[in-house]
């Protein structure tokens, strides 16, 4: 039985951390450039209700402390953090709302993504088969 070196191991772990997450550093001090925090965003594929609010919360948590307040800034930063799933199904809303690509759009669109895992009416049963 051989042994897997574990400077290998720790390498591939922290190779398998950087393809979950993003991290964003976050000055503390406007005065100082090497007074900073860095936070870290997970990656979204895809996911339930839960798991796109708990990545919303967080993207709407370094949005603030980013200052993200221009739209070339959310979109491509939101393009970057999702994946797969959640990407095409982003794209897809985001066609979907009319007009161009400005900061209340990509709102509109997070308000979308928001209501199609959680809908105002509760689906409706299905009839039962006549016997």
């Amino acid at each position: 039985m051989s042994l897997i070196p574990l400077k290998t191991t720790v390498k591939a772990l922290d190779e398998h951390r950087r393809d979950l997450f993003v991290t964003y550093r976050v000055r503390t001090n406007l005065h100082d450039a090497n007074d900073h925090v860095s936070l870290n965003i997970r990656h979204l594929d895809y996911g339930n209700g839960e798991g796109w609010l708990n990545w919303r919360k967080q993207f709407e948590y370094i949005r603030k402390l980013k200052g993200w307040q221009e739209a070339p800034e959310l979109y491509q930063n939101t393009r970057i953090l999702l994946r797969g799933a959640a990407l095409v199904r982003f794209e897809s809303v985001n066609s979907a709302v009319m007009g161009n690509e400005d900061v209340e759009h990509f709102d509109e669109t997070l308000q979308r993504m928001t209501a199609m895992y959680f809908p105002k009416r509760p689906a409706s049963k299905t009839p039962s088969m006549p016997k």
